[in-house]
């Protein structure tokens, strides 16, 4: 059996080519590349990715579903082939969290300030009907700010059956 080209190290800690030889020969299975890229995710880096996933989701207003593709799971398979994506459920879990998080954070930035309300109506590129309610006051250093409360497709039937909210 001739063994593939044998690796040139400086290492005291290098296995020589007979020992490579005798390994093989021996029923012991060598490295191979791919398993040498599935390195373990600590528990750290998985939640550093999948901060990042809910990022994607919240920030670029990405549907749930889009984590669940086939393509995006052959992207991630790629980048990362140790980490298992979340479930749906987990995933929902830690975007509420998040949502509750900011939520109170906005909350107590307003708290005590003068706050007036806005609503804006707009349509989006598919011609879908939008209302959006938005927050405006001023910080104790005199910096405006300005807050989405709340958007939601609006259609004659949904106010009617809701009024505004």
């Amino acid at each position: 059996m001739k063994h593939p080209l044998p690796t040139a190290s400086t290492s005291s800690n290098a296995i020589s080519t007979s020992e490579q030889r005798t390994a093989v020969s021996a029923g012991q299975r060598q490295t191979s590349i791919i398993d040498f890229s599935k390195r373990p995710v600590t528990d750290k880096r998985r939640q550093q990715i999948t901060d990042l996933l809910i990022n994607f989701v919240v920030k670029d207003v990405r549907p749930l579903s889009a984590l669940s593709g086939e393509g995006f799971r052959d992207i991630m398979k790629f980048f990362e082939p140790g980490y298992k994506i979340p479930s749906h459920a987990t995933l929902w879990s830690n975007i509420m969290l998040q949502y509750n998080t900011v939520k109170a954070r906005i909350a107590n930035e307003m708290k005590d300030k003068s706050v007036s309300l806005t609503t804006d109506l707009w349509t989006s590129c598919t011609m879908d009907p939008y209302i959006t309610i938005t927050a405006h006051y001023i910080t104790d250093t005199w910096e405006i700010k300005s807050r989405v409360l709340r958007s939601s497709r609006r259609t004659a039937n949904n106010v009617l059956r809701n009024g505004f909210t």
